[in-house]
């Protein structure tokens, strides 16, 4: 899991937080990593520069595939640029398909 552990705090809703009523919720952490990029290609450089930082909390739907399809940003980091920075890099993560009851 690697990376993925270090940023589950930031990309994982509480069930509560859903905002995609008509698709069950799974818990990221139930799927396998197929591809994750390095964050540090994400952060904008006039972050780093001004010492921006913060935590974004994001909902991702992942397609059948493992694809990212769409990401909401559920909570901001107060940061406009870190939270497109977040929802971009987490759009470039590619998961194992999820499979329930043989499907």
């Amino acid at each position: 899991m690697g990376i993925f552990q270090d940023l589950v705090a930031y990309f994982i809703p509480k069930k509560e937080e859903v905002r995609f009523p008509e698709l069950p919720f799974i818990d990221l952490a139930d799927l396998d990593i197929l591809s994750a990029p390095n964050p540090e290609d994400f952060y904008p450089a006039y972050s780093k520069h001004a010492g921006e930082a913060g935590s974004v909390r994001l909902l991702l739907k992942v397609d059948s595939s493992g694809r990212v399809g769409q990401v909401k940003i559920l909570r901001s980091s107060s940061f406009t640029r870190l939270d497109q920075a977040a929802a971009s890099l987490s759009a470039q993560f590619i998961f194992s398909p999820y499979v329930r009851e043989g499907q």
